[in-house]
């Protein structure tokens, strides 16, 4: 157990917290701290997007607040969430809260954005030096992580980025600004005083936009936002064709000298022939646009964050009059059915839900939103059903066929888990030995049958389970391989 829980600080990251968290409760792996926290080795040490957040304040005690306000005010997703739809934002954010989401970044539109989906920590030496001295502890903050901020306001400074190792997914310890282990800084070249204002600016608007409700903006009024600007401008017709030299010349000119400063590369897709960025987001049918996009051509275009959301309503209330036709919400046959379940077959919220295809978290949403009645799970367990629970934790079965049977949800039997060591211990050699006997006998039956055959080539085979074998189970992997007259790499 961690016996030592900081204070959470409005601008504080969540990782930055987690990793204050680990340094105060030191002689354990980053692993173990992130274990203890969120039940999982891994949901803390993505500093963008951590996951299993119910169980974070389940286990802290509700201390840190709610799981959606720690996701939307200590995390990157606040950032991307006002360009998603508010229906699919409530699904990130339960599928956050409950467990992890599986391809995030694809559902978010960043792998596809060009701008990549390595979010470096960055952090402002004098900042530092204040939250060190003010609070105890130097910690990242939220307003200085968004890809488009590059400066701090606060102390009129290019932000520094810290570098260390990381995997395709999370990093692999907890790192801090100040303290073991040491960052490996990197500072940015000096920018004139034309440059600062801009990126100053561009940091404004961006912690604006961070802090936007999700949904509130839609790609579609974005786009007739844009064109009525660039129309005041001249760089598009009266009605609405872009004249794309000119804008390529007016977005090139704003933010001329920066296109080689790290982060800013999405800079370089605006050429005459190409003109990517500006063009892509501000046509009438426009393409779906990371943040930055957005907020690199609404600093461009706009006097101020204030006078680029008056243009955006008044394109709201200009499209109401003249409004496209009606797009079908692609959950309304989900959610006709769903009612008829509930009210016609008298199915319980977490049935219906089930037979829809949605998690029983957003049938109580939609129950609530379409004014069902319906009894809330209780929230208690009784003694039986825990131990019950526990035993079948204890054998390794699925934690879903667990919630099934015991008529109660994935997050309760987490909490369970999460509850005793012991169970958890019990469980986890007993997933393991499944795992080792799944492996064993998959890899045994491909020796047999498959005898003289090279072990490069029987590595090839789909299937063939070698690589967990190599690092979990090397003793009775080298032993079968000697069985059949082979060795492995390195013995």
């Amino acid at each position: 157990m961690l016996r030592i829980l900081p204070l959470l600080q409005p601008l504080q990251t969540l990782y930055s917290w987690c990793g204050m968290t680990h340094a105060l409760n030191s002689g354990v792996r980053a692993t173990d701290t992130s274990i203890a926290l969120f039940g999982q080795p891994y949901a803390g040490l993505r500093h963008d997007f951590p996951s299993n957040l119910d169980a974070l304040c389940e286990r802290t005690g509700y201390q840190l607040g709610e799981a959606r306000q720690i996701a939307l005010h200590h995390t990157l997703l606040g950032y991307f969430l006002p360009l998603v739809d508010a229906v699919r934002a409530d699904r990130v954010l339960s599928s956050l809260k409950e467990g992890s989401i599986p391809q995030l970044n694809m559902q978010l539109g960043i792998t596809a954005s060009r701008i990549g989906g390595h979010h470096p920590l960055k952090a402002c030496r004098a900042c530092v030096a204040v939250s060190e001295r003010e609070t105890g502890g130097a910690f990242w903050r939220i307003d200085h992580q968004l890809p488009s901020s590059f400066v701090c306001r606060l102390h009129g400074t290019l932000l520094a980025a810290a570098w260390d190792a990381v995997t395709p997914v999370h990093r692999r310890r907890w790192l801090l600004p100040l303290g073991e282990p040491a960052c490996t800084w990197t500072e940015h070249a000096g920018v004139t005083n034309r440059q600062f204002h801009v990126l100053d600016r561009l940091q404004s608007d961006s912690c604006a936009f961070a802090k936007l409700p999700a949904g509130r903006l839609d790609a579609r009024r974005l786009a007739s936002t844009y064109r009525t600007a660039m129309c005041q401008e001249g760089m598009a017709t009266s009605r609405g064709n872009l004249k794309l030299e000119r804008l390529v010349r007016l977005v090139r000119g704003h933010y001329y000298g920066l296109e080689h400063l790290p982060g800013m590369q999405v800079l370089m897709s605006i050429t005459d022939e190409w003109p990517g960025l500006a063009a892509s987001l501000s046509r009438r049918v426009p393409r779906p646009g990371h943040p930055f996009k957005h907020l690199l051509l609404i600093t461009c275009l706009f006097e101020s964050w204030h006078a680029f959301l008056e243009a955006y309503d008044s394109s709201q209330e200009t499209g109401s009059k003249h409004s496209l036709p009606t797009v079908p919400d692609p959950l309304q046959v989900q959610r006709t059915e769903f009612r008829r379940l509930v009210e016609e077959q008298h199915l319980s919220v977490r049935s219906a839900s089930a037979q829809v295809g949605i998690s029983t978290t957003t049938g109580v949403q939609w129950a609530r939103q379409l004014g069902l009645a319906f009894t809330a799970r209780p929230k208690a367990l009784t003694r039986r059903v825990e131990a019950a629970i526990q035993r079948r934790l204890g054998r390794g079965d699925p934690v879903e066929s667990i919630a099934s049977a015991a008529s109660v949800s994935v997050v309760t039997v987490r909490r369970v888990l999460g509850r005793s060591s012991e169970t958890s211990q019990r469980r986890q050699t007993c997933v393991t030995g499944k795992k080792r006997d799944v492996a064993r006998n998959s890899f045994s039956v491909l020796c047999s049958r498959n005898p003289g055959v090279p072990l490069s080539s029987l590595r090839s085979i789909k299937g063939n389970s070698y690589a967990w074998l190599y690092r979990n189970d090397r003793e009775w992997l080298v032993r079968q391989l000697q069985q059949f007259g082979r060795a492995p790499r390195g013995h």
